[in-house]
């Protein structure tokens, strides 16, 4: 292939640019994106990418045990999505609101024998 990169589309407006020939002049401005510990390119928006990236995985359209770590000072993303991954729950704050986004109905109804249909799985999935 001859283009000097190739594409994956995150969002419209914002991708990964996966480069074939990378320019030392970009680098410093960019941050690199690691996907297991694979360097597969870089990214000016890494704000925006990992917002994005978290949204998906809070509505199941990545899976959930997919790690998203952001590293500021060495200008890093690292997404990690190997198999036998331990995960700990976390928490959604509602940044505008300061509060958690799950409710104590919402854990009600994981204890409720009547509920079979909600399930842990449903809550990832409503994010």
């Amino acid at each position: 292939m001859h283009a000097k990169y190739e594409q994956w589309n995150v969002t419209p407006s914002h991708c990964v640019h996966f480069e074939l020939q990378i320019s030392p002049s970009i680098i410093p401005e960019s941050t690199k994106v690691f996907v297991n510990g694979n360097w597969v390119g870089i990214h000016r928006d890494p704000d925006t990418l990992v917002k994005t990236l978290r949204d998906l995985r809070r509505c199941v359209d990545i899976d959930a045990e997919t790690s998203v770590v952001r590293d500021i000072r060495t200008q890093e993303l690292r997404l990690f999505t190997d198999a036998g991954r331990t995960c700990r729950p976390l928490y959604v704050v509602n940044e505008a609101m300061q509060t958690l986004e799950i409710q104590k109905e919402d854990i009600m109804k994981l204890k409720d024998d009547d509920n079979a249909n909600f399930t842990f799985q449903s809550l990832l999935e409503e994010g």
